[in-house]
Protein backbone atom coordinates (compact mmCIF):
# COMPACT_ATOMS: atom_id res chain seq x y z
CA UNK A 1 0.00 0.00 0.00
CA UNK A 2 1.37 3.27 0.54
CA UNK A 3 4.73 2.70 0.88
CA UNK A 4 8.03 4.00 1.75
CA UNK A 5 10.24 1.62 3.38
CA UNK A 6 12.65 3.02 5.46
CA UNK A 7 13.13 2.68 9.30
CA UNK A 8 11.46 -0.36 10.24
CA UNK A 9 9.58 1.84 12.96
CA UNK A 10 8.03 4.23 11.60
CA UNK A 11 4.24 5.30 11.70
CA UNK A 12 3.46 3.78 8.52
CA UNK A 13 1.56 6.19 5.96
CA UNK A 14 -0.56 3.74 3.94
CA UNK A 15 0.29 0.22 3.81
CA UNK A 16 4.06 0.58 3.60
CA UNK A 17 5.80 3.74 3.98
CA UNK A 18 8.32 5.17 6.45
CA UNK A 19 7.49 4.88 9.81
CA UNK A 20 6.69 8.65 10.31
CA UNK A 21 2.97 8.18 11.52
CA UNK A 22 2.90 4.95 13.34
CA UNK A 23 1.16 1.37 12.69
CA UNK A 24 2.64 -1.67 12.20
CA UNK A 25 6.37 -1.81 11.79
CA UNK A 26 7.12 -1.17 8.10
CA UNK A 27 7.82 -5.09 6.95
CA UNK A 28 4.25 -5.78 7.85
CA UNK A 29 3.02 -2.72 6.07
CA UNK A 30 2.22 -4.13 2.89
CA UNK A 31 0.57 -6.88 4.45
CA UNK A 32 -1.58 -4.93 5.89
CA UNK A 33 -2.83 -2.75 2.73
CA UNK A 34 -2.48 -6.23 0.66
CA UNK A 35 -5.35 -7.18 3.07
CA UNK A 36 -7.68 -3.99 2.61
CA UNK A 37 -8.00 -4.99 -0.87
CA UNK A 38 -7.38 -9.09 -0.51
CA UNK A 39 -9.01 -9.99 2.41
CA UNK A 40 -12.35 -8.31 0.58
CA UNK A 41 -13.00 -11.71 -1.46
CA UNK A 42 -15.32 -13.46 -1.14
CA UNK A 43 -14.74 -17.41 -2.01
CA UNK A 44 -16.17 -19.36 -5.24
CA UNK A 45 -17.06 -16.68 -7.82
CA UNK A 46 -16.30 -17.50 -11.82
CA UNK A 47 -13.48 -15.71 -13.42
CA UNK A 48 -13.72 -12.01 -13.85
CA UNK A 49 -13.73 -11.00 -17.15
CA UNK A 50 -12.86 -6.63 -17.14
CA UNK A 51 -13.65 -4.61 -20.23
CA UNK A 52 -11.65 -2.33 -20.37
CA UNK A 53 -12.61 1.66 -20.25
CA UNK A 54 -9.22 3.48 -20.85
CA UNK A 55 -5.74 2.49 -21.05
CA UNK A 56 -2.72 5.19 -21.35
CA UNK A 57 0.84 4.37 -20.40
CA UNK A 58 0.01 5.08 -16.87
CA UNK A 59 -3.44 4.48 -16.38
CA UNK A 60 -6.19 1.45 -16.94
CA UNK A 61 -9.38 1.68 -16.23
CA UNK A 62 -11.33 -1.42 -15.91
CA UNK A 63 -14.71 -1.97 -15.05
CA UNK A 64 -17.22 -5.52 -14.35
CA UNK A 65 -20.82 -4.94 -15.02
CA UNK A 66 -22.89 -8.28 -14.47
CA UNK A 67 -25.12 -7.90 -11.50
CA UNK A 68 -27.27 -4.97 -12.48
CA UNK A 69 -26.97 -3.76 -8.87
CA UNK A 70 -28.44 -0.35 -8.05
CA UNK A 71 -24.97 0.85 -6.57
CA UNK A 72 -21.68 0.89 -8.73
CA UNK A 73 -18.37 1.73 -6.86
CA UNK A 74 -15.57 3.70 -8.08
CA UNK A 75 -12.14 2.28 -6.69
CA UNK A 76 -9.08 3.97 -6.76
CA UNK A 77 -5.84 2.15 -5.84
CA UNK A 78 -3.32 2.74 -3.66
CA UNK A 79 0.59 2.71 -2.92
CA UNK A 80 1.74 -0.27 -4.80
CA UNK A 81 4.98 -2.32 -5.56
CA UNK A 82 3.87 -4.18 -8.14
CA UNK A 83 3.90 -2.03 -10.91
CA UNK A 84 2.17 -3.63 -13.62
CA UNK A 85 -1.48 -1.91 -15.20
CA UNK A 86 -2.56 -6.03 -15.75
CA UNK A 87 -3.40 -6.64 -11.90
CA UNK A 88 -6.33 -7.25 -10.07
CA UNK A 89 -8.56 -3.68 -8.90
CA UNK A 90 -8.86 -2.58 -5.59
CA UNK A 91 -11.40 -5.15 -3.88
CA UNK A 92 -12.04 -6.47 -7.53
CA UNK A 93 -13.25 -10.15 -6.16
CA UNK A 94 -14.55 -8.64 -2.99
CA UNK A 95 -17.10 -6.70 -4.94
CA UNK A 96 -18.01 -8.40 -7.75
CA UNK A 97 -18.40 -11.32 -5.33
CA UNK A 98 -20.79 -9.24 -3.58
CA UNK A 99 -22.72 -8.58 -6.47
CA UNK A 100 -22.02 -5.22 -6.58
CA UNK A 101 -20.81 -3.53 -10.11
CA UNK A 102 -17.54 -2.08 -10.42
CA UNK A 103 -15.14 -0.07 -12.00
CA UNK A 104 -11.65 0.06 -10.88
CA UNK A 105 -8.97 2.75 -11.47
CA UNK A 106 -5.45 1.69 -11.52
CA UNK A 107 -2.38 3.55 -12.10
CA UNK A 108 1.11 1.96 -12.85
CA UNK A 109 3.06 4.12 -10.71
CA UNK A 110 2.61 5.91 -7.28
CA UNK A 111 1.99 9.59 -8.32
CA UNK A 112 -1.00 10.22 -6.53
CA UNK A 113 -3.26 10.17 -9.57
CA UNK A 114 -1.28 13.37 -11.34
CA UNK A 115 -1.39 12.25 -15.24
CA UNK A 116 -2.21 14.70 -17.86
CA UNK A 117 -4.69 12.03 -19.10
CA UNK A 118 -6.72 11.38 -15.56
CA UNK A 119 -9.45 14.30 -16.97
CA UNK A 120 -10.21 12.07 -19.66
CA UNK A 121 -10.29 9.02 -17.84
CA UNK A 122 -13.07 10.37 -15.35
CA UNK A 123 -14.81 11.67 -18.09
CA UNK A 124 -14.99 7.97 -19.66
CA UNK A 125 -15.82 6.50 -16.10
CA UNK A 126 -18.53 9.07 -14.97
CA UNK A 127 -20.39 8.26 -18.68
CA UNK A 128 -20.74 4.57 -16.81
CA UNK A 129 -21.83 5.68 -13.59
CA UNK A 130 -24.37 8.04 -14.78
CA UNK A 131 -27.46 5.40 -14.86
CA UNK A 132 -27.16 4.56 -11.47
CA UNK A 133 -28.44 5.73 -8.69
CA UNK A 134 -25.94 5.23 -6.14
CA UNK A 135 -22.04 5.53 -6.44
CA UNK A 136 -20.02 5.14 -4.29
CA UNK A 137 -16.34 6.00 -4.40
CA UNK A 138 -13.67 4.06 -2.36
CA UNK A 139 -9.79 3.80 -1.37
CA UNK A 140 -7.15 3.96 0.71
CA UNK A 141 -4.46 6.43 1.49
CA UNK A 142 -2.80 7.43 -1.88
CA UNK A 143 -5.95 5.72 -3.28
CA UNK A 144 -8.37 7.50 -0.58
CA UNK A 145 -6.87 11.07 -2.16
CA UNK A 146 -8.26 10.06 -5.16
CA UNK A 147 -11.69 8.55 -3.96
CA UNK A 148 -12.17 12.53 -2.26
CA UNK A 149 -10.49 14.70 -4.78
CA UNK A 150 -11.56 12.99 -7.84
CA UNK A 151 -15.12 11.22 -6.66
CA UNK A 152 -17.04 13.64 -7.50
CA UNK A 153 -15.48 13.55 -11.15
CA UNK A 154 -16.62 10.07 -11.70
CA UNK A 155 -19.89 10.38 -10.43
CA UNK A 156 -19.93 9.79 -6.82
CA UNK A 157 -21.80 11.54 -4.19
CA UNK A 158 -19.73 9.87 -1.35
CA UNK A 159 -16.98 8.20 -0.70
CA UNK A 160 -15.26 5.66 1.40
CA UNK A 161 -11.70 6.77 2.36
CA UNK A 162 -9.21 5.18 4.54
CA UNK A 163 -6.14 7.40 6.04
CA UNK A 164 -6.10 9.56 3.05
CA UNK A 165 -3.70 12.09 2.17
CA UNK A 166 -4.90 15.84 1.02
CA UNK A 167 -2.21 16.43 -0.52
CA UNK A 168 1.78 15.20 -0.58
CA UNK A 169 2.68 18.26 -2.21
CA UNK A 170 5.40 19.86 0.45
CA UNK A 171 4.18 23.55 -0.50
CA UNK A 172 0.95 21.99 0.53
CA UNK A 173 1.56 19.65 3.88
CA UNK A 174 4.81 20.54 4.79
CA UNK A 175 3.97 18.05 7.78
CA UNK A 176 4.15 14.88 5.73
CA UNK A 177 7.37 13.38 5.49
CA UNK A 178 6.62 10.07 5.11
CA UNK A 179 6.27 10.03 1.25
CA UNK A 180 9.62 11.97 0.95
CA UNK A 181 11.04 10.47 -2.07
CA UNK A 182 7.68 10.51 -3.75
CA UNK A 183 7.17 14.12 -3.26
CA UNK A 184 10.42 15.21 -4.07
CA UNK A 185 9.78 13.57 -8.27
CA UNK A 186 6.16 14.17 -8.59
CA UNK A 187 5.31 17.17 -10.61
CA UNK A 188 2.05 18.48 -8.65
CA UNK A 189 1.26 20.95 -11.32
CA UNK A 190 -2.35 18.76 -12.17
CA UNK A 191 -3.03 19.14 -8.58
CA UNK A 192 -2.02 22.34 -7.98
CA UNK A 193 -4.18 24.03 -11.26
CA UNK A 194 -7.71 21.70 -10.25
CA UNK A 195 -10.53 23.97 -10.02
CA UNK A 196 -13.07 20.54 -9.83
CA UNK A 197 -15.01 20.55 -6.30
CA UNK A 198 -14.22 17.52 -4.26
CA UNK A 199 -16.60 14.58 -4.01
CA UNK A 200 -19.64 15.94 -1.68
CA UNK A 201 -19.40 13.57 1.00
CA UNK A 202 -16.73 11.60 2.46
CA UNK A 203 -16.86 9.19 5.25
CA UNK A 204 -13.07 9.11 6.19
CA UNK A 205 -11.93 6.40 8.97
CA UNK A 206 -8.58 7.38 10.04
CA UNK A 207 -6.17 7.42 13.67
CA UNK A 208 -7.32 10.83 15.27
CA UNK A 209 -3.69 10.07 17.15
CA UNK A 210 -1.77 9.42 13.51
CA UNK A 211 -0.39 12.44 10.96
CA UNK A 212 -3.22 11.43 9.04
CA UNK A 213 -5.69 13.03 11.30
CA UNK A 214 -3.73 16.70 9.80
CA UNK A 215 -4.82 15.59 6.32
CA UNK A 216 -8.27 15.21 7.10
CA UNK A 217 -8.96 18.88 8.84
CA UNK A 218 -7.21 20.19 5.48
CA UNK A 219 -10.09 18.47 3.47
CA UNK A 220 -13.13 20.07 6.08
CA UNK A 221 -13.18 23.07 3.77
CA UNK A 222 -13.91 21.19 0.79
CA UNK A 223 -16.43 18.71 1.19
CA UNK A 224 -18.81 17.18 3.98
CA UNK A 225 -16.89 15.31 6.18
CA UNK A 226 -18.24 12.10 8.51
CA UNK A 227 -15.42 11.21 11.06
CA UNK A 228 -14.95 7.48 11.45
CA UNK A 229 -12.08 7.79 14.13
CA UNK A 230 -10.49 4.94 15.76
CA UNK A 231 -7.61 5.68 18.09
CA UNK A 232 -4.52 3.40 17.67
CA UNK A 233 -5.44 1.66 14.44
CA UNK A 234 -2.68 3.15 12.87
CA UNK A 235 -2.01 3.86 9.28
CA UNK A 236 -4.03 2.66 7.05
CA UNK A 237 -6.33 2.06 9.23
CA UNK A 238 -7.37 -0.85 6.83
CA UNK A 239 -5.53 -3.72 9.18
CA UNK A 240 -7.84 -3.08 11.90
CA UNK A 241 -11.14 -2.64 10.25
CA UNK A 242 -10.63 -5.48 7.96
CA UNK A 243 -9.24 -7.94 10.95
CA UNK A 244 -12.55 -6.85 12.93
CA UNK A 245 -14.72 -7.64 10.08
CA UNK A 246 -15.67 -3.83 9.94
CA UNK A 247 -14.53 -2.70 6.62
CA UNK A 248 -16.53 -5.36 5.13
CA UNK A 249 -19.45 -4.17 6.57
CA UNK A 250 -19.00 -0.69 5.99
CA UNK A 251 -18.33 -0.89 2.26
CA UNK A 252 -21.85 -3.02 2.10
CA UNK A 253 -23.77 -0.83 3.97
CA UNK A 254 -22.50 1.98 2.22
CA UNK A 255 -23.40 0.72 -0.94
CA UNK A 256 -27.00 0.00 0.27
CA UNK A 257 -27.73 3.32 2.21
CA UNK A 258 -27.69 2.07 5.52
CA UNK A 259 -24.55 3.02 6.79
CA UNK A 260 -24.50 2.98 10.62
CA UNK A 261 -21.04 4.78 12.49
CA UNK A 262 -22.77 4.32 15.48
CA UNK A 263 -23.15 0.18 15.24
CA UNK A 264 -19.78 1.00 13.66
CA UNK A 265 -18.30 2.03 16.64
CA UNK A 266 -20.39 -0.19 19.31
CA UNK A 267 -18.16 -3.10 17.24
CA UNK A 268 -14.77 -1.10 17.14
CA UNK A 269 -14.60 -0.92 21.25
CA UNK A 270 -14.81 -4.52 22.16
CA UNK A 271 -12.31 -5.18 19.48
CA UNK A 272 -9.77 -3.02 20.82
CA UNK A 273 -9.07 -5.55 23.09
CA UNK A 274 -8.35 -8.34 20.54
CA UNK A 275 -6.59 -6.77 17.80
CA UNK A 276 -2.84 -7.23 17.74
CA UNK A 277 -2.53 -4.55 15.22
CA UNK A 278 -3.71 -2.05 18.37
CA UNK A 279 -1.55 -3.69 20.66
CA UNK A 280 1.51 -3.57 18.00
CA UNK A 281 0.46 0.71 17.13
CA UNK A 282 0.12 0.94 21.03
CA UNK A 283 3.71 -0.28 21.35
CA UNK A 284 5.60 1.60 18.52
CA UNK A 285 3.85 4.62 20.05
CA UNK A 286 5.00 3.88 23.97
CA UNK A 287 8.32 5.52 24.80
CA UNK A 288 8.50 3.25 28.08
CA UNK A 289 10.45 0.15 26.99
CA UNK A 290 9.27 -2.48 29.57
CA UNK A 291 5.78 -1.18 28.37
CA UNK A 292 6.34 -1.42 25.01
CA UNK A 293 8.18 -5.15 25.47
CA UNK A 294 4.90 -5.91 27.20
CA UNK A 295 2.72 -4.44 24.37
CA UNK A 296 4.80 -5.96 21.25
CA UNK A 297 4.25 -9.60 23.20
CA UNK A 298 0.30 -9.19 23.54
CA UNK A 299 0.17 -8.26 19.97
CA UNK A 300 1.86 -11.55 19.14
CA UNK A 301 0.38 -13.41 21.15
CA UNK A 302 -2.77 -12.29 19.79
CA UNK A 303 -1.80 -13.33 16.00
CA UNK A 304 0.95 -16.12 16.78
CA UNK A 305 1.48 -16.98 12.81
CA UNK A 306 2.42 -12.92 12.06
CA UNK A 307 6.07 -13.05 11.19
CA UNK A 308 5.75 -8.93 11.25
CA UNK A 309 4.75 -8.86 15.01
CA UNK A 310 6.74 -11.38 15.78
CA UNK A 311 9.63 -9.07 14.64
CA UNK A 312 8.16 -6.29 16.20
CA UNK A 313 8.75 -8.24 19.42
CA UNK A 314 11.71 -9.35 18.63
CA UNK A 315 13.12 -6.01 17.96
CA UNK A 316 11.92 -4.21 20.84
CA UNK A 317 13.26 -7.51 22.66
CA UNK A 318 16.92 -6.33 21.13
CA UNK A 319 16.46 -2.60 22.43
CA UNK A 320 16.96 -3.29 25.81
Amino acid sequence: MDGIATKPFCALPGFGHSRRGICRPVWSHRTNIHRASASLSKPSVPPLTSMEIFRSAELLVKGLRRHASACRIVTFESYTDNRTLDRPGFGEVFFDASGIDAIHIVPRNNDWYQYPEIDEACRRVRALTAPYPHVVAYGQSMGGYGTIRLGGRVGAQVALAISPQFSIDPGVASFEPRWAGDSARIDFAIERRATHPFVAKAYIVYDPHDLDARHVELYRPHTEIVDIGLPNCGHPASGFVVDTGILQEAILDLCRGTFNISALHAKARPAHHTSPILYANLAARHRHLPRRIRLSAKASALSPSDPSLLGQYAFTLATQ
